[in-house]
This record gives C-alpha cells, structure tokens and sequence, in this order.
C-alpha cells in the first residue's frame, strides 16, 4: 500500500474507522453512582467522554490479563513490557 496520509493505507484506515464508529456499534454509558463498567481493550475502540473533574469523581483501574492470546501471537513480544524490561511499580 501506498504510505502517508493520503496513500492507500490511509484511505483503508479511514473507511475501517467510518464503519467502526457508526451509531450501530457505538455505546455510551449514562453513568448513575456505584456504576461500575468493565471493558475488553483488545476488542474494541475505546473513547472516554468529557466529565466535569471538580463536581464529579471518577476512579479507574486497569488490569492487565496475563495467558495465551492464541497461536497467531506466538513468539510477539509482549506490548505490555517496556523495552527497558521493567515494568512500572
């Protein structure tokens, strides 16, 4: 494929995208309090929507499953591990 923003790699994200975001397979949480939403990064595009940070809290944890994704992801190196090798305490 043609690189740069108007090759044909472009133009291929941009439909991808167009598709992925149609209303169809959008969700929006109308979050209520004690709301608890858990996600799978791997699966889907994630965007977080704006809140006001001074009238509403908001806590976030993110855990990271360890096992094996499948044998078309065998031998890759894990994106989760610095190239440094060490991982953020």
């Amino acid at each position: 494929m043609e690189p740069g923003p108007h090759g044909a790699g472009a133009a291929l994200l941009d439909e991808i995208m167009a598709h992925l975001t149609e209303r169809r397979f959008c969700y929006a949480h109308d979050w209520t309090q004690g709301d608890l939403l858990i996600w799978d990064n791997r699966c889907l595009v994630h965007a977080a929507t704006w809140f006001d940070g001074d009238r509403e809290g908001r806590v976030m944890w993110r855990t990271t499953v360890h096992g094996n994704p499948g044998a078309p992801y065998a031998g890759e190196k894990k994106s989760w591990i610095p190239a440094d090798g060490l991982a953020d305490q």
